[in-house]
């Protein structure tokens, strides 16, 4: 569980060379693969850049073997 957190994906005394590799796109939280996971009072700021993201599903989505890519709500 993750429970009232706050989240920053970039803050205003991020390094400059950040806003010029393009690669760089964080996820706030990678959801893992199993049930029951939950994330209560969080809050997300300033995600609108590259390809970041508050939320990921799927930890182990990311390698090539992964199955299940998906996310599900409540």
């Amino acid at each position: 569980m993750v429970k009232d957190a706050l989240i920053v994906g970039k803050s205003n005394n991020h390094e400059k060379w950040i806003d010029e590799v393009e690669r760089i796109s964080p996820h706030g939280i990678i959801a893992p693969r199993s049930e029951n996971f939950t994330i209560d009072g969080a809050k997300f700021f300033n995600f609108d850049f590259h390809n970041a993201s508050a939320l990921g599903s799927c930890s182990h989505c990311f390698h090539d073997a992964a199955t299940d890519s998906g996310v599900r709500e409540a």
